[in-house]
């Protein structure tokens, strides 16, 4: 009998497409209505309620202090199988455009329906939600003049 959600073994590779410069095949694998929290009191901190808001908001404007796009490493995965949610634990080892080095952890909990989809339910609140050291984004957003145009 299979598991109704993708394994950790699974949720791993799809993470890891963020590693690699194939970041659009992790994104179609989001839905586009999902919610997401970024906790903290940042600039790039809030509650995005499409990917698009999220992608233009918090990720969106966090990359113009890169002279790359982010690249995220994925170091645990917990959960999925028999479980809609798992944890991914990422993390990034770049420096910003300022030389400011961004050594950031994540933790992304996400929900997944039975096809994969990092999905939101309904009624069900918040989706995805992201934790990390928000004092290094906001050394990030301040210290990069990109940034001035965020909250």
């Amino acid at each position: 009998m299979s598991s109704p959600y993708p394994a950790a073994a699974e949720i791993h590779n799809l993470f890891a497409y963020l590693s690699t410069g194939h970041g659009n095949k992790f994104w179609s694998r989001v839905s586009p209505n999902v919610d997401w929290l970024v906790p903290g009191s940042n600039a790039a901190s809030g509650h995005y309620h499409t990917l698009a808001d999220w992608m233009a908001g918090a990720a969106g404007a966090l990359n113009k202090a890169f002279p790359e796009p982010l690249q995220l490493v994925v170091t645990n995965v917990i959960g999925g199988g028999e479980q809609e949610w798992a944890v991914a634990e990422l993390s990034a080892d770049t420096t910003c455009k300022n030389g400011l080095p961004y050594h950031q952890q994540y933790a992304w909990v996400s929900r997944f329906d039975d096809k994969g989809v990092i999905v939101q339910a309904k009624n069900q609140g918040l989706q995805v939600r992201a934790y990390l050291d928000t004092e290094l984004v906001q050394q990030a957003l301040k210290q990069n003049p990109e940034m001035s145009e965020m909250k």
